[in-house]
């Protein structure tokens, strides 16, 4: 009686094992599709998004604009903006030009999607339109009007102004922090062309203003390459010695 007790204990705790993860790989499987229905697998990629909250652009320091798009990222995200580890803006100081602040050393040269899986640019750098000498010529693939958890900005109640203190190009521009007369240049979302970072600029007391935020690489693996990992972890798992009988 006490070896068969041990023995169905056993086999109870193997059966919990292998249980655990065919549903971890069941898991990861149901993570994966979803993303490669939208997002390319197997390369890297970056999110664009727009900050579900406004801010106030009357500080000269870029970390501080960095700091509120790490925070407006962590709001309500979806599986893929929760991937990204780091989040940049999209916008200008006197200090820090957008292009700098955004580029990742060495360039990325990857395309940006918005969290819905709308592809916004071929090439990161495309968000600037540097050489483009027609004011209404288009580089945008969508408008940048999607929030961190996929779903669209309440265009009834969101504004369409958004703080980047930058020109087109993605240098300094009436920057974040003001001027003198406390202008600083604003987009607006709803654009394609380069109005939709450099639109206008307005002195910031007294309006409501969002911002861009752009993450690091994001990089989501072939979905048989996660299958495979959980067939060997279960593999591995599965073929450990059986206890003997007490």
């Amino acid at each position: 009686m006490f070896t068969c007790l041990s023995f169905i204990k056993i086999k109870r705790g193997r059966s919990l094992e292998k249980g655990i993860v065919l549903g971890a790989m069941i898991l990861l499987h149901a993570f994966i599709q979803p993303l490669q229905a939208a997002f390319p697998t197997g390369s890297y990629f970056r999110i664009i998004i727009y900050t579900p909250d406004p801010v106030v652009p009357s500080s000269t320091d870029i970390d501080d604009y960095n700091t509120f798009v790490n925070a407006q990222a962590a709001i309500s995200p979806n599986g893929v903006v929760q991937s990204a580890t780091t989040w940049y803006a999209i916008g200008s100081t006197t200090a820090v030009d957008a292009r700098d602040n955004v580029m990742l050393e060495g360039g990325a040269d990857v395309p940006v999607f918005r969290p819905d899986g709308v592809k916004v640019v071929e090439d990161d750098d495309d968000l600037f339109a540097v050489g483009e000498a027609a004011e209404t010529s288009t580089h945008l693939l969508a408008t940048v009007t999607v929030l961190p958890s996929g779903d669209p900005k309440d265009e009834g109640t969101d504004s369409n102004l958004i703080w980047t203190g930058t020109s087109k190009t993605g240098v300094v521009q009436f920057p974040l922090g003001g001027d003198a007369a406390m202008r600083v240049t604003y987009g607006n979302p709803t654009f394609v062309n380069r109005r939709f970072i450099a639109r206008d600029r307005v002195a910031y007391p007294g309006f409501t203003g969002h911002m861009y935020g752009l993450s690091d690489l994001i990089y989501i693996p072939e979905p048989g390459t996660v299958l495979l990992l959980g067939s060997s972890l279960s593999g591995a798992l599965l073929a450990r010695p059986r206890k003997r009988g007490c």
